[in-house]
């Protein structure tokens, strides 16, 4: 039998193999291993993708919705009633008062319309916009209790009871709170627009 085999093989021709046969065969097996490479890419990065949305939806599902703590609402101190007894310096006084005012109610809405905060935030960022807030809040205690003193002073003056102890005082302070006011909530904005920059990915 392997005489046989033996004697098939030596009854075939010969054949020489054309100039170009070695150029071919490795254009062809450059062709394959570009397929290869680019099925496996395609699937490394199918798979990537699908375990970052694994990852994005497990994380949404393990952190509860924060709460967003209320924008800080400016209050509102109306300006001292004008009376007969009003000092010119009083007038000067309620004109900056009404100027820091609408400069703080600015920027009260320039912060409303700053997107609203995520859940990650840089821990330096977060303690500046906390402390402004926290100041913030000081200062509008200080504003109403400044507010309630007026209110006071005017009900006692139409009573005929005024006692007009502290009532300059009083007044130059107001300007001082609302100066100061302003000034918390320019650099809150400033820190707010700080935070929503570095915050994103």
């Amino acid at each position: 039998m392997s005489n046989d085999v033996a004697e098939l093989l030596q009854s075939m021709p010969e054949l020489e193999p054309s100039a170009d046969s070695w150029q071919r065969i490795a254009a062809q097996q450059a062709r394959e291993a570009s397929l290869h490479r680019a099925r496996l890419g395609g699937g490394f990065a199918a798979a990537a993708a699908v375990v970052i949305v694994i990852i994005f939806a497990a994380q949404r599902l393990q952190q509860p919705e924060l709460a967003v703590a209320p924008a800080i609402q400016p209050i509102m101190v109306s300006a001292p009633v004008a009376s007969p007894e009003t000092s010119p310096e009083t007038g000067v006084v309620d004109a900056r008062v009404r100027e820091w005012q609408q400069r703080s109610q600015y920027m009260q809405q320039v912060l409303s319309g700053l997107p609203r905060r995520g859940p990650v935030a840089r821990a330096d960022t977060a303690g500046v916009i906390a402390e402004l807030e926290d100041r913030i809040a000081a200062v509008d205690y200080q504003l109403n209790r400044a507010g309630l003193r007026r209110t006071g002073r005017s009900l006692q003056r139409a009573s005929g009871f005024d006692r007009g102890a502290g009532t300059r005082d009083a007044l130059m302070d107001e300007p001082d709170l609302w100066r100061r006011r302003a000034e918390f909530m320019d650099q809150l904005v400033r820190a707010r627009y700080t935070e929503a920059g570095t915050s994103g990915f």
